[in-house]
């Protein structure tokens, strides 16, 4: 969610209580990040059709460093593969994160819309 350089610096600070007082900074961050994500995935469980064979998900308020998170544990739960996006209105363009069980693969479904986006990347589950 953030720099990682913040955990980098956690390890080069030599002085103890700075590296004590750098460390706590890191924690807290990740406090925050894991009350985002759960507030995405509560979210995320009540935009999606667990009906549908593709779970999608959009909301302009999403984090774009937490979409994968939130896909990923769509994923674990439906068993089905999982779009969250992160809608940015006012670029209208939406970063996002596609999650797939081991049954499907992700970047074989994003080449056939290899026209309709900027870019992407992963692996066959991500």
């Amino acid at each position: 969610m953030d720099d990682a350089m913040e955990g980098l610096k956690a390890f080069l600070i030599s002085n103890k209580q700075a590296q004590i007082e750098q460390l706590t900074k890191i924690e807290a961050m990740n406090e925050e990040r894991r009350k985002i994500q759960q507030q995405m995935v509560v979210e995320a469980n009540k935009l999606i059709d667990p009906e549908k064979i593709l779970l999608v998900a959009t909301s302009e308020h999403f984090h774009e460093g937490i979409v994968g998170i939130v896909a990923g544990r769509l994923t674990e739960n439906h068993y089905k593969p999982s779009l969250i996006l992160k809608v940015d209105t006012y670029n209208k363009q939406a970063v996002g994160s596609l999650r797939g069980p081991e049954y499907f693969n992700v970047v074989e479904m994003l080449k056939t819309a290899d026209d309709l986006l900027l870019r992407y990347g992963g692996h066959a589950q991500a």
